[in-house]
């Protein structure tokens, strides 16, 4: 990732790879890394942030997306569980080369993408869709 401007990159979550992932990082003069760890109630953070990155092997239905989203932040995700079910499909990554260049584009542009600020009840709609999907009572 080529930047010429100065970004911070908090990482929350944690799981197996935490420590390695952390230790083989080499951030660059231009980017200052903060390591918060597992936190509870991600959402308390979306509002200190400019976008949201989001990346897994393995998850259903990440939350952290829908909060992010709803309080306006542009995302960056890869296609993972029902992440096609809330997520513009602009903003979902096929591979990693197309992740850095989506995040890239997100990073230029970060002032003129927002998203929608979602009411609890469009966000519970949400979650209903994919429940219903899932267990086809549609």
């Amino acid at each position: 990732l080529d930047l010429d401007k100065k970004i911070e990159l908090t990482i929350i979550g944690g799981g197996k790879y935490f420590d390695e992932i952390k230790n083989e990082c080499d951030p660059s003069e231009n980017v200052n890394l903060i390591w918060k760890g597992y936190v509870d109630e991600c959402y308390k953070y979306a509002y200190k942030y400019d976008i949201f990155t989001y990346y897994s092997c393995l998850d259903n239905y990440p939350n952290s997306l829908v909060e992010a989203m709803a309080v306006g932040l542009p995302v960056v995700t890869n296609d993972i569980g029902a992440v096609s079910d809330v997520v513009p499909n602009e903003f979902i990554s096929k591979n990693d080369e197309d992740y850095l260049d989506k995040l890239t584009k997100i990073i230029d542009n970060s002032s003129s993408i927002k998203f929608k600020l979602l009411s609890f009840y469009d966000c519970s709609q949400m979650y209903l869709k994919v429940y219903n999907e899932i267990y086809k009572l549609d």
